[in-house]
Formats: structure tokens, sequence, C-alpha cells
């Protein structure tokens, strides 16, 4: 995961006079990136929360549900017993949503994720 908070956006959506970017992250498309404000919110409660948390555990008093997160049994929401499975799921998962270059990208994970979105 990336700490970058833009994402490409099709230059046809963009504000007016918003300048094109010639990056190769939407495969040659003419974009331009933008602050995504999902990934503002997410990412900035992601690490004002980590590092609250990691203050806590210094401190000996640990409380993730203060900060929107959640304990997790790994005992009981563990992956399925075909362990091997899960893993191909998850590479393959990875592959198509273009693997080391862009599968932590927003694109790449729009990009791989819109079968099921669109699936509801």
């Amino acid at each position: 995961p990336s700490l970058d908070i833009e994402e490409p956006i099709r230059l046809s959506e963009c504000p007016e006079g918003t300048r094109r970017c010639v990056c190769r992250d939407m495969d040659g498309e003419e974009h331009a990136h933008m602050v995504s404000e999902v990934d503002l919110a997410v990412k900035k409660m992601v690490l004002e929360g980590a590092f609250a948390l990691a203050t806590q555990h210094k401190m000996g008093e640990v409380k993730p549900e203060e900060y929107g997160f959640r304990s997790l049994s790994f005992d009981e929401h563990s992956p399925s017993d075909d362990l091997s499975g899960t893993l191909d799921l998850i590479a393959r998962l990875y592959q198509a949503a273009g693997g080391g270059d862009k599968a932590f990208t927003t694109y790449g994970l729009r990009r791989a994720l819109a079968p099921a979105i669109r699936a509801g």
C-alpha cells in the first residue's frame, strides 16, 4: 500500500483547465491525477490510529475501538482450511491488479475489483 492519495481520472472527467499527465497509470489513456477523497479519509484515519495505538502500546493500554479499529481473532477468522486455495486467489487478484508495478495503486485495485463491484 502506498501513502499516495491521488488517483488517475480521465481527462474528460476533470475540471476545465486540468493539466494532462503523461504517465502510464491508465495505459496511455489521457488522464490527470486528482486527490481521492476516499483515499484521503481512509489513509488519514489509518495513520492517525496506527500512531495513537503505537503510543498507547508503549504506555501499556491499547484501545483500538477508539480509532475505528477492531480486534480480530485469527483463530475465529482465519482463511478457509484450504490455505493453498486462498493463497492462489490472492495471487490471482494481485496479478489482475497489475502485479508489482500497479497492484497497490488506486487504478490497479479499481481494475482488479471492477467485476466484483459491477456484480454488486
